[in-house]
């Protein structure tokens, strides 16, 4: 009965779903049948509370101790976007940094995280996309990003979302080939 964001799925079989979500949504009979779709498509721009980041594997933490510190980051992501329909896609691949802070479990303390800022972006914008297809590789390098954020815990994530206004267009995969993410802090 409409979509959800941002917490996602906490159990499923090949039966049934269950999402958590921030939204509250009517309490309905119970019903069979249905579909349960995941969209990697936002609309185009981004709402600001959902940005659609999709995480891939390539992240580092660094700790950040003094008001000097420097964080140098360098990334590359090589994508082959598979997608289906017509229409336009804006594609943006990012380092995005999420601050940590302790939860309130004081028999299993542990981080969390909050996205906290993009630090560096390249967006794509592919015109005139008739599928089903597949894009060429399309290569992004992060060369030597210097961050420079206040004193905390942080993660380095690299992240890519996707956005298009034409409702017929819908990123189907993204295989990733070469990717790489390194951060280090210089105490000055």
């Amino acid at each position: 009965y409409g979509g959800y964001g941002p917490i996602g799925v906490t159990e499923c079989t090949t039966d049934y779903v269950i999402c958590v979500t921030n939204k509250t949504y009517p309490i309905v009979a119970v019903a069979t049948g249905g579909t349960v779709e995941y969209n990697l498509m936002v609309s185009n721009p981004p709402p600001a509370d959902s940005p659609g980041w999709t995480s891939t594997d390539c992240n580092a933490k660094v700790t950040v101790t003094g008001g000097t510190d420097r964080v140098f980051i360098s990334a590359q992501l090589n994508s082959f976007i598979s997608y289906e329909g017509s229409g336009d896609l804006t594609y943006t691949v990012a380092v995005n940094r999420y601050k940590g802070f302790i939860n309130n479990d004081p028999v299993n303390p542990e981080y969390r995280f909050l996205f906290d800022q993009t630090i560096s972006q390249k967006v794509y914008n592919l015109t005139g996309l008739s599928g089903p297809a597949t894009l060429p590789d399309i290569e992004t390098i992060f060369t030597t990003i210097i961050d420079e954020p206040d004193p905390a815990f942080y993660w380095c994530i690299l992240e890519v979302a996707y956005a298009s206004d034409d409702v017929g267009l819908n990123v189907v995969s993204n295989e990733f080939d070469l990717r790489s993410l390194s951060a280090q802090v210089v105490k000055q």
